[in-house]
């Protein structure tokens, strides 16, 4: 059976999306830092889990 990573951004301001994602067995892999069209800086999580 092969196995394939699915994952998805997070605002990291937004704990309830946090929450829920790792309520659905997704994991933290990466944290880093976004600008917006508007200039401003959005801390930004990648989340993700193995599906088989």
């Amino acid at each position: 059976m092969k196995c394939k990573l699915i994952w998805c951004n997070v605002r990291k301001q937004v704990s309830t999306n946090v929450k829920l994602y790792e309520s659905l067995d997704y994991d933290i892999i990466d944290d880093f830092t976004v600008q917006n069209s508007k200039g401003f800086t959005i801390d930004v999580i990648s989340m993700g889990k193995n599906v088989y």
